[in-house]
């Protein structure tokens, strides 16, 4: 990757059923999560900001859990809607030049075909802010090239970007929206980590396939 800025925004985003919460103790679990989160004294809110993404032809439904105030709900239920994008955004940068760690727990829906597609932790400092998104689905709402769910494709993407996936569903079938993996090992139910690059600025891809 080129060197981008020093100083980048922090990014948990992703696509369909997924729940995001700093590490600690578990403890049972209310307000209709699937699981519990993580027991911790810490408020999400007070660190991290919902992704302002105003997206026109699907929806932005993150929202921070009244129950667990530690926990950002990124999207909503698959029952609800599908094709959904979500997330939050650090108010502070991180300056680059030093290390850093950062710590929290990730739930991806059930197994099989009602998994989510996966979660990014991305790095930017695309000048959209905590409004910069990409496409749904295998797009993990940071990269170009799904579809919005209606077969149009969506060429939106996060600039200035590096993306840490974490993506529980193998991208790979011959669809045009649906090449993300295509030229990498089968990973279907078992999921994989790959560290991508959304798109060149002005974008230069031009199929799922090309992204990375």
């Amino acid at each position: 990757m080129k060197r981008l800025s020093k100083l980048l925004f922090v990014l948990m985003i992703s696509i369909l059923t997924l729940s995001l919460f700093p590490v600690q103790t578990i403890y049972s679990a209310a307000d209709g999560f699937p699981v519990a989160p993580p027991a911790s004294t810490l408020k999400a809110s007070d660190y991290f900001v919902k992704s302002k993404a105003d997206p026109s032809n699907f929806p932005n439904v993150s929202t921070f859990s009244t129950a667990y105030p530690q926990a950002l709900i990124v999207t909503g239920s698959r029952e609800t809607k599908s094709w959904q994008i979500g997330g939050m955004w650090s108010k502070s940068k991180i300056d680059l030049n030093s290390a850093f760690t950062y710590e929290t727990a990730h739930y991806f829906g059930p197994a099989g075909d009602d998994a989510a597609d996966g979660m990014a932790f991305v790095l930017q400092n695309d000048p959209l802010g905590a409004g910069a998104y990409g496409s749904p689905a295998g797009g993990l709402g940071a990269y170009p090239w799904s579809t919005d769910g209606k077969g149009n494709l969506i060429s939106h993407y996060i600039r200035n970007a590096l993306a840490v996936e974490m993506d529980s569903w193998w991208n790979g079938s011959n669809v045009y929206d649906d090449q993300f993996d295509l030229d990498y090992p089968k990973t279907e139910n078992v999921g994989h980590l790959g560290v991508v690059r959304p798109g060149n600025t002005p974008l230069t891809t031009k199929t799922s396939r090309q992204v990375g």
